[in-house]
């Protein structure tokens, strides 16, 4: 969290998700808001 923190700011405090065309990331605190918890979701087009 010391790393994400002043990337993020505010958002590495609560859970957050970014949805665009073809990938989704979903990012939330765990520990008590020590550690910050990243999934990506990306879809591909099979080409």
């Amino acid at each position: 969290m010391n790393k994400a923190f002043p990337v993020l700011g505010h958002l590495a405090k609560r859970q957050i998700l970014f949805a665009g065309h073809g990938a989704h990331i979903m990012a939330y605190p765990v520990a008590d808001c020590k550690y910050l918890n990243v999934a990506a979701f990306i879809r591909d087009s099979g080409n």
